[in-house]
């Protein structure tokens, strides 16, 4: 029991910093969506 609880504060430590990296990533995909549609004018392209 003891291993998992320090896995656990370990996990709840880096789990913000996980959640903003996905939150980072998800923006920059948004970010090329957008550069993609205003290159293409393609609707297709915007699509997220």
């Amino acid at each position: 029991f003891h291993a998992n609880f320090e896995k656990y504060k370990l996990f709840i430590k880096t789990f913000p910093q996980i959640k903003f990296e996905i939150r980072n990533v998800t923006g920059e995909l948004k970010l090329l969506n957008k550069r993609n549609y205003t290159k293409t004018k393609s609707p297709q392209m915007a699509v997220s």
